[in-house]
């Protein structure tokens, strides 16, 4: 499998499934229009924030010479990809001296959406693998030029399990459960496909997880209900 990047975690957030095809399949995900659309605007946003704020390129050993922003940091370490957009000092105790490093993103939106800030726990956690500190919060560049923080002390367990699990994907595959992402990903026809050849309770509207379990114990399927 792949190394584990914050587009993978991103991903998993969206959907398990998406995140397990993006590490697992031989062919490179494509982008959908919306995504491209999103993609687009964060790059914009990225750009003009960088200039504004005479941030640096990252590169080799600049962290240890204590430059204020850092943009583009590209590190690889352990199983993780830490491709990070943005980096800002602090001051603070950490491998590096009296000060370290926390993560920021852009995105292409106005709106800080979950697999936001799951991205950014991720980012905190692998950058503790290099300074030695988890950051406990970071912050999003939205797509109007604004930065808002985000707190990620209570998102840490939650991004080591999550973590946890996308390492045991090559022997366990997350279940297919279609859901309303589904419309906005590459993978749908793949995944619908795979749902009718199951037989899949998943391709009912606005049925649930727990709904699919508890049908499932029961030896209830697709085929078993009276579709209408």
């Amino acid at each position: 499998m792949q190394l584990i990047s914050p587009q993978h975690i991103t991903a998993y957030f969206q959907c398990s499934r998406k995140a397990y095809l993006m590490l697992s399949t031989v062919n490179k995900y494509e982008l959908t229009d919306y995504e491209t659309i999103i993609f687009k605007a964060k790059e914009k946003t990225a750009k003009t924030y960088c200039q504004k704020s005479n941030a640096q390129n990252y590169e080799i050993d600049i962290l240890n010479n204590g430059i204020s922003i850092v943009c583009g940091a590209k590190i690889r370490i352990d199983c993780f990809d830490f491709d990070c957009n943005v980096l800002y000092r602090k001051e603070g105790n950490s491998k590096f001296g009296n000060y370290y490093y926390e993560p920021g993103i852009f995105i292409g939106t106005n709106k800080i959406s979950k697999e936001n800030r799951m991205e950014l726990a991720f980012l905190s956690l692998v950058l503790e693998k290099i300074q030695g500190k988890f950051s406990d919060s970071a912050f999003v560049v939205n797509k109007k030029g604004e930065r808002h923080r985000v707190k990620l002390n209570p998102l840490k367990d939650e991004i080591k399990k999550a973590i946890n699990e996308i390492q045991k994907f090559k022997d366990n595959s997350p279940r297919l459960f279609l859901n309303k992402h589904c419309e906005q990903c590459s993978f749908c026809e793949l995944c619908k496909n795979q749902a009718v050849r199951e037989d899949g309770l998943t391709l009912l509207n606005r049925i649930t997880q727990k709904q699919i379990k508890s049908f499932e114990k029961k030896g209830i399927f697709r085929s078993c209900l009276k579709l209408g």
